[in-house]
């Protein structure tokens, strides 16, 4: 009996599982694919025409002001009430002293490094082992294991400090040097600037990069509300929506002046007189905006994830009893709350002849983008330039964070399509079997990852077994199933499945993301000369 329940509970997790898998993926396809329609269609229906910005609204002034009211004033009593105060302290030393410490230790380390190379002793060593360790959060990570002889002729078995995950940071038997302290020879670094000083690096900036977003994010806060604002004290207008509404003459000859629907919380490049390009929908003029690659951006960030989701999905799919029964109680329920919608809509006080006509005006207008809707007040030129003002005040930092970020993502991509590369044109290719599944809890205990493990035998005839890099909610393989592997000679357990062209998709995901922040890097720091230069 208790057999049957967990096979149940085991099918039913399972199938619930793989169909979420194909429903996340179906919701990344549609959205894409619906951001891509979108911007198809205007680029595909529309024709481009010259305009100039006659006005700009800003929404959401009010609401946005009477919520800080209360949220201000609701944190200005917690933070008098002398029984939060300890508290405060306690989180602030938090906040400003974890930040501190990881850099610190960056300095620490690099200094450590540094000081050996400088005032150590050389030796050559060789790396006789990888010493792994596991952990359920991060993984499993190597250290190496050398052997050197010191200047008095004593040979030593040291291990490095230094720890990375995925695979060894050099091969077994690899000749490299090492810097070591003459009277505690087990005191040492190896020579390899990276190696040693890339952790270093990463702490130390991480440390003051935390450190500058909690400054950055207080001096936000303290500039948010207006009306408690010096009378000297410059506003950034957090929380305003703007709409610019648009002066413009269509080829026929027609004048219109018409306010877009679409908004932003960005108002550089909205200055009111403003010379632009505008996309203008031929049989309704009325519906206008700027040409803009925000939407194919988004399409694509959504919608090649989704196909290869989809593919992951439908590859590994094993439809059981229970995928039928989560099917049909999804289809059951979407059914019954389109039923009451039905319901709702035709009972006897509802007026039918206005969804008729509401119909009638979709099919033949399609959706009113008309901008008349819109609320808000028309700012001033003054008003305008203020906010461009205060907006261009941050551009510089966030400038700054998207470089550094642009950095982050490309080393990533350019390391993680070299080690791809180099595998791909010197690496070895074997036949291979996955022989197991392993799983383990998320950090979150919201659930398990899963990770293949295969056998294959490489080229000296030895059997190698190995874990493979990438996990899903779902087991991507079944036990007994003959998967292609790549390899190198010199180190046949680093070994990965070869997926053909999505072994490329972590450096391509990188390199797009590098692409993206540097374009917002650059849109950032040339807002002030766009600005300069039109005004």
């Amino acid at each position: 009996m208790f057999e049957l329940i967990f096979d149940i509970i085991i099918d039913f997790f399972s199938a619930w599982s793989q169909i979420g898998f194909l429903v996340m993926g179906t919701v990344f396809l549609v959205v894409g694919g619906s951001f891509i329609g979108y911007e198809l269609y205007w680029r595909f229906k529309s024709v481009r025409i010259k305009g100039r910005i006659l006005a700009v609204r800003a929404t959401n002034a009010a609401a946005k002001e009477q919520a800080d009211d209360k949220v201000f004033g609701s944190v200005k009593s917690f933070k008098t009430d002398s029984r939060v105060k300890p508290f405060g302290g306690l989180i602030i030393a938090l906040f400003i002293g974890l930040p501190l410490m990881f850099s610190g230790i960056g300095v620490y380390m690099g200094y450590s490094y540094i000081a050996l190379t400088k005032d150590g002793l050389y030796a050559e060593a060789i790396v006789i082992d990888n010493e792994s360790s596991y952990d359920s959060d991060s993984g499993t990570s190597y250290k190496a294991i050398l052997n050197f002889t010191d200047q008095s002729g004593q040979t030593w078995r040291v291990r490095d400090n230094i720890s990375y995950g995925s695979s060894p940071s050099f091969a077994t038997g690899t000749k490299v040097g090492v810097y070591y302290e003459a009277q505690d020879p087990e005191n040492f670094v190896i020579d390899d600037f990276w190696h040693n000083m890339a952790i270093a690096i990463i702490f130390f900036c991480f440390g003051l990069l935390f450190i500058g977003i909690i400054f950055l994010a207080s001096y936000f806060k303290g500039n948010k509300n207006p009306k408690k604002s010096s009378p000297g004290h410059k506003q950034n207008f957090s929380g305003e929506m703007y709409h610019s509404t648009f002066q413009y003459r269509t080829p026929d000859g027609r004048s219109f002046e018409q306010t877009s629907s679409m908004s932003s919380n960005i108002i550089i490049g909205r200055m009111p007189g403003t010379e632009l390009e505008l996309l203008v929908m031929p049989e309704r003029p009325e519906k206008v905006r700027k040409p803009t690659l925000v939407w194919l951006i988004f399409g694509i960030v959504f919608f090649i994830p989704g196909i290869f989701i989809l593919n992951m999905a439908f590859n590994n799919f094993e439809s059981n009893y229970m995928s039928g029964v989560l099917i049909l109680a999804g289809g059951g329920y979407i059914g019954y709350k389109l039923s009451v919608l039905y319901e709702k809509m035709t009972r006897s006080e509802f007026d039918r002849s206005l969804l008729k006509e509401a119909w009638q005006n979709f099919k033949t207008k399609g959706i009113e983008t008309s901008g008349e809707e819109i609320k808000g007040r028309v700012l001033e030129t003054s008003e305008v330039v203020e906010r461009i003002k205060a907006h261009l005040k941050y551009y510089f930092v966030t400038g700054i964070i998207m470089l550094a970020l642009t950095v982050g993502l490309g080393g990533g991509a350019y390391f993680t399509a070299s080690n791809m590369i180099n595998l791909s044109q010197n690496g070895q290719t074997a036949n291979g079997e996955i022989i197991d599944v392993s799983s383990r809890s998320s950090n979150d205990n919201s659930g398990y990852t899963y990770y293949a493990i295969a056998r294959f035998i490489d080229n000296k005839g030895q059997s190698i077994k190995f874990e493979d890099s990438f996990s899903s909610s779902q087991p991507l393989y079944r036990i007994g199933e003959k998967v292609d592997i790549l390899y190198s000679d010199d180190n046949p357990a680093d070994a990965i499945i070869d997926r053909g062209i999505y072994n490329w998709i972590i450096s391509l995901a990188l390199a797009g993301a590098a692409v993206l922040t540097l374009w917002g890097a650059l849109y950032y720091f040339t807002a002030a000369q766009r600005f300069e230069k039109n005004n």
